[in-house]
């Protein structure tokens, strides 16, 4: 269809004034009408929350370590580290906001191929989470001390699921993990194990000293292609995911 650019226009100026399906804004530069650059999708940091470590073995907690600021496209990740030369816990529910809006997080990865013997490393999520300092109601079966943190960003793709935290991968006796990822997305990773050295990227914690049986810590670092590697020195069990714009 044709346009019909008004005279005069005024710097800044957006045509159409309203939307219209299938034609694109532009906008007046002072000196001609140009189609501005799409904004570029970025996941922000909204809230780092405080590291737990529950020294005593139970089947179930409550963490009030995080407090999400009011933002847009919300989610938060949850790291778990089990501290157990046993079984490692299992049927695992993790909710947000109990006795509130009872958001229930999802398992997006963990180190556990399925033996269930010894420490592992997991990472939880959730979408439009409700903000606030809100609780976080965990319980699992056999009883099992552990290290938990978490965090929230804003600018994560509300789809959920996989959608939200692709390409997530974890490992056993390893040092890092590479995670396809892409600019703006953030990359996230647990590690429990032993002597683990020094960290890549952002530290969320690092405890060498509470646990009983293990060592824990989170962190995290920006997406870039084709991948990111993160990890530490050392020798542990992992679990990571990529956080996609959205």
């Amino acid at each position: 269809m044709a346009l019909d650019f008004p005279n005069s226009p005024t710097l800044n100026q957006f045509f159409p004034a309203t939307p219209l399906t299938g034609v694109p804004t532009w906008i007046w530069d002072g000196s001609e009408w140009t189609i501005p650059p799409l904004i570029p999708k970025v996941v922000t940091v909204n809230a780092t929350g405080t590291k737990l470590y529950n020294g005593t073995a139970v089947t179930s907690l409550n963490y009030t370590g995080l407090t999400i600021a009011a933002g847009s496209n919300l989610a938060m990740v949850v790291t778990v580290h089990w501290d157990t030369t046993g079984t490692t816990p299992t049927a695992m529910t993790m909710v947000w906001d109990s006795g509130g809006a009872n958001q229930s997080l999802t398992q997006i990865v963990t180190s556990d191929p399925g033996t269930h013997s010894q420490w592992q490393a997991e990472l939880w999520g959730l979408v439009n989470p409700v903000v606030g300092n809100k609780t976080l109601s965990l319980s699992w079966t056999t009883a099992s001390r552990m290290f938990l943190c978490s965090m929230a960003f804003d600018g994560v793709d509300q789809t959920g699921g996989t959608t939200s935290f692709p390409n997530a991968a974890s490992g056993v006796s390893i040092a890092t993990l590479t995670i396809p990822s892409a600019p703006g997305h953030i990359v996230m990773n647990a590690g429990t194990g032993g002597t683990y050295g020094a960290l890549t990227g952002t530290v969320i914690f690092s405890d060498s000293s509470s646990g009983t049986y293990i060592n824990g810590y989170a962190n995290y670092m920006p997406g870039a292609s084709p991948s990111v590697t993160i990890g530490s020195a050392g020798v542990m069990k992992m679990a990571a995911t990529d956080i996609k714009a959205g």
